[in-house]
């Protein structure tokens, strides 16, 4: 939510980064969903380079284990991030 909610309101860019790096951190990189948190974040503080390395890094995760539901998910936000656009969603958006 920190890093894409589509109410400004919500989102705090620094936060959360600092918290998706702690998290990478206690995760040792290699978790997807941490990688993909952590590619919004840096996207939603202007840093669309590390946005790209790091949803690329999430993307070659789910790709190697076969996480299909989240591919195309990936996919379009590193384009989103290729455009140096942020991705935006609410909660009631995400998939479950």
């Amino acid at each position: 939510m920190l890093a894409s909610d589509e109410n400004p309101q919500v989102r705090d860019g620094r936060t959360a980064l600092a918290l998706a790096q702690r998290a990478i951190a206690h995760s040792d990189g290699v978790q997807p969903a941490f990688l993909d948190v952590l590619s919004m974040a840096y996207a939603e503080t202007g840093d669309f380079e590390d946005a790209q390395r790091t949803a690329q890094d999430a993307l070659a995760l789910v790709e190697s284990r076969h996480l299909t539901n989240y591919i195309s998910i990936i996919r379009e936000q590193l384009q989103l991030y290729r455009n140096r656009q942020p991705f935006r969603s609410s909660l009631n958006n995400k998939p479950g």
